[in-house]
């Protein structure tokens, strides 16, 4: 007895000691479970944010997942009409393989500039999520806040309720969901089942929750405000007197950190403006990005029994778990042996890598509700609940609510209920295990494993064999060793992986498509009057169809805005005097590098529905004349079922504005293949017009005589012209054309070739219809895994000295023929060096 007693003392002092070590010098605990929250979030957002091309079609961002958003991020005011305060990235992130890709503690040759891209910012995000004060953290950046995130990361849906620690006193505790959601919980933590997304919590600590991913998002779309904060639209009215137009976002305030952690400096943005619009659009995808992964943090910890059981753990044996995981998470870089508090009681093990998928067990879930993903338990039934915590508090116990605890009565706490297995250690030292089925809460696939081990005290009283009367059942009695704590990995890092998975699609559930309008046609101008490169002229309006295409849901009341992306054709001239770009190296050089956008009046809508509805986006600064890489974007922000304030992108790929010139080409007869001036057919070769009966040519008897009839070469002729452009109802029409005149309109579509088709006029010469190829300049993605891309630009085909892509001419047909090709476009002679187009009569779009 006075031996035990002993021992007992002896480890409540080493306990002491311990705690009171790391509440001196907390940074010996600075960074477990870090890197196991990256990786699990690289998984699922590489799972996610590859498919269907949703971030490189509707999301917007050219290069996939892979697309570079740069160093910066946002802390978002509450209300959109604050600026928002710059925070910037940290080697903290990266440094000791925290994020994958770094395989050395301070060795910051091995990387010395971390990725940035779609996937590293929700990695930070999730990182991030476990900032605490600088009393616990004195290590972390505390650049965002100078609380204890991590107080809030713990629900038990068994009794529905929050964790409670000394240590956390003071930081406005809540449940991970509640948390995760920004809203505020009941007294003691409790949240409704499934819990109302609204009223926000306006006061919360967590500016990263997921209505800050959703403003973020906005933001990183257009660039403009929605709502104040009494929650009325932030907008003005139109100069035209026509609608509403959104009031742009203040400028970000430069770097303001809380500390000076690692020296950061002052992070600012570029002194053109834009330049420093496309960063601070980059910025917010960051943010987005960056909220998300914390969000998936806080799910993923539903996967750790102990943040479902309320179990705190800091330090001591309660630490080893997440200690363990992350050993083996990061082992692949920093290969090591796992060093427990209890290392005489726990099989010493050199960590192999973590499993990120289960091949028995695939299905990812897709829940009504956000909150369904921690739990759909009602009245306390975990056992049957789907939600993720549900799972991890039910069947799983956990080092201080293990088997003979009572506290919960899930997994049983009866040891007969399990089955005794003997498991040799390395020394070949046989232990004792209880194991039990797990069932995969989203399928029918059971997996035996490891439950619990006997302590080596317990295991000595058992020796006499494995009777179920003679099994121990005192909580002291039971311990998890690391063989434990493999089979609990490898049932619940999948499973955070499919939850964190099936969280990010919940996040963008909201699907719509872009679709022609009736026109065919997005938009056509007149040349003649949208001319300049220079802002104010171009396309100020676009029509476009929109279906709601969200797998379940119904997009309700809400707000539409289309944004024009592009970059500019910096060699465009407008009359088209410098035929470039003519090579590879020409198209990169007239290329402007920076994307711009420009948003339309916002369109109050009603709902959406699955049927493609058309609508007329009017955009206050116009799309340019010589925009490249012109991709159309609708964003809705509204009511997506039962969520009030979702923001849902659609994208679609568009030819850039093509130019088709109308000529008056009059002058000018066609005879066969050829086409002739009066003088010139006078001069021809008769043999050759002998050939060649009617039209211009006459004979008397066998003598064949050159008539100049009217109708050939009537020099004060003008010409009426009508086309459909497309198939729809687009007319472009010009009347009184004189001869050696043109017109030129401009026209957006989004398929290779665009029909012209006759609609009126005087010309009788012209073909039924012509097919115009559409004109392509930007810059296409190859492969969204590497980013990899090629420049694709137009060929440049001038008519008659005029330049453009298409032209047509009416020139009269001498021998009442139609040809399908003549030299008309080799044979005519120059139009004047400084013609301008004639304006169009109409344009009915």
């Amino acid at each position: 007895m006075a031996t035990r007693l002993v021992t007992y003392v002896t480890v409540k002092v080493i306990v002491f000691v311990v705690i009171s070590s790391l509440m001196l010098n907390p940074q010996s605990a600075e960074t477990y479970e870090l890197g196991t929250h990256a990786r699990i979030t690289r998984e699922a957002a590489s799972a996610t944010l590859t498919a269907d091309g949703l971030v490189t079609a509707d999301l917007g961002l050219t290069s996939g997942s892979n697309t570079n958003l740069g160093g910066l991020y946002f802390d978002l005011r509450r209300s959109s009409d604050q600026p928002a305060i710059t925070r910037q990235v940290f080697n903290f992130d990266w440094l000791d393989s925290v994020m994958p890709g770094v395989r050395a503690r301070n060795d910051r040759s091995i990387n010395s500039s971390p990725t940035k891209d779609v996937v590293a910012w929700m990695m930070r995000g999730a990182i991030r999520e476990d900032d605490g004060n600088k009393l616990l953290k004195p290590s972390n950046p505390h650049d965002v806040d100078n609380f204890n995130r991590f107080c809030n990361h713990f629900y038990d849906p068994k009794f529905n309720v929050k964790m409670s620690f000394a240590l956390c006193t003071g930081d406005d505790l809540t449940s991970s969901p509640a948390w995760a959601a920004g809203v505020s919980a009941a007294l003691g933590g409790a949240i409704a089942r499934p819990f109302q997304l609204f009223p926000r919590d306006e006061s919360r600590k967590n500016h990263y929750a997921l209505p800050d991913a959703r403003e973020a998002m906005w933001r990183a779309l257009t660039l403009k405000q929605f709502r104040g904060p009494t929650g009325a639209l932030l907008a003005d009215a139109s100069p035209d007197g026509a609608g509403l137009i959104l009031r742009e976002l203040p400028p970000p305030t430069d770097y303001l950190g809380l500390d000076t952690f690692e020296s950061p400096g002052r992070a600012g943005f570029s002194g053109s403006a834009v330049n420093a619009r496309r960063q601070y659009r980059d910025a917010y995808w960051a943010t987005t990005f960056f909220a998300l992964g914390s969000i998936l943090h806080l799910n993923q910890d539903m996967a750790q029994p102990q943040h479902t059981r309320i179990e705190t753990h800091p330090f001591g044996p309660r630490g080893d778990y997440e200690r363990y995981a992350e050993m083996r998470a990061k082992s692949d870089e920093v290969p090591d042996t796992f060093q427990s508090f209890l290392a005489g009681l726990l099989t010493p093990i050199t960590a192999r890598p973590l499993v990120y998928s289960n091949p028995a067990a695939t299905t990812v879930p897709a829940f009504a509700n956000f909150s369904d993903y921690w739990s759909t338990a009602r009245d306390g039934g975990v056992a049957t609940g789907l939600g993720l915590g549900d799972h991890s508090n039910s069947r799983f116990f956990s080092p201080g609510h293990n088997l003979g605890q009572g506290y919960y009565a899930l997994p049983s706490n009866t040891p007969a209920q399990y089955v005794g297995v003997e498991v040799a250690d390395s020394s070949g030292d046989k232990h004792r295990y209880l194991a039990d089925r797990v069932k995969d809460p989203l399928s029918d696939a059971n997996t035996t494993i490891l439950m619990t081990r006997l302590t080596p005290s317990a295991e000595a009283r058992a020796e006499q064999g494995w009777a179920s009367s003679q099994r121990v059942g005192n909580k002291l009695d039971y311990m998890l060793d690391t063989r434990v704590y493999d089979d609990y990995l490898g049932q619940l890092v999948p499973l955070a992986v499919r939850y964190s998975t099936g969280l990010l699609n919940h996040f963008f559930r909201g699907r719509m498509t872009i679709s022609a309008p009736d026109q065919e046609v997005y938009g056509v101008v007149d040349h003649a009057v949208e001319y300049t490169q220079y802002q104010g002229h171009g396309f100020s309006k676009l029509k476009a169809k929109l279906a709601n295409t969200s797998a379940t849901e119904e997009i309700l009341a809400g707000y539409i805005v289309a944004i024009g992306k592009f970059h500019r054709n910096t060699c465009y001239r407008s009359d088209f005097s410098d035929p470039k770009p003519r090579n590879g190296s020409e198209a990169v050089s007239c290329r402007s590098p920076e994307e711009e956008i420009t948003v339309s009046k916002p369109i109050s809508i009603a709902g959406l529905g699955r049927s493609p509805t058309q609508f007329t986006f009017e955009f206050p600064i116009k799309l340019p004349i010589n925009a490249t890489d012109v991709r159309l974007q609708v964003v809705f922000r509204g009511q997506l079922g039962n969520e009030p304030d979702v923001v849902i992108a659609a994208g679609k790929d568009l030819y850039e504005p093509t130019f088709v010139s109308i000529q008056n080409d009059a002058d000018y007869v066609a005879i066969g293949q050829n086409v002739y001036t009066e003088q010139g057919l006078i001069k021809a070769d008769m043999d050759t017009l002998l050939r060649i009966a009617g039209g211009c040519v006459a004979f008397l008897g066998n003598t064949p005589i050159i008539i100049k009839t009217a109708w050939c070469f009537d020099f004060e002729r003008v010409m009426d012209w009508g086309f459909h452009v497309g198939s729809g109802t687009t007319t472009v029409t010009v009347e009184g054309l004189p001869v050696g005149q043109y017109s030129r309109f401009a026209y957006i579509a989004d398929s290779e070739i665009t029909k012209l088709s006759k609609a009126s006029g005087n010309c009788s010469s012209y073909y039924a219809y012509d097919v115009v190829t559409n004109v392509k300049f930007q810059s296409d993605v190859l492969d969204s895994a590497s980013g990899s891309s090629q420049l694709i630009y137009p060929s440049f085909t001038p008519s008659r000295g005029v330049g453009g892509w298409f032209a047509l001419g009416c020139v009269q047909s001498g021998d009442r023929k139609r040809w399908e090709t003549d030299k008309r476009w080799t044979q005519m002679t120059p139009l004047p060096d400084d013609l301008k187009p004639t304006p169009l009569t109409q344009i009915v779009f």
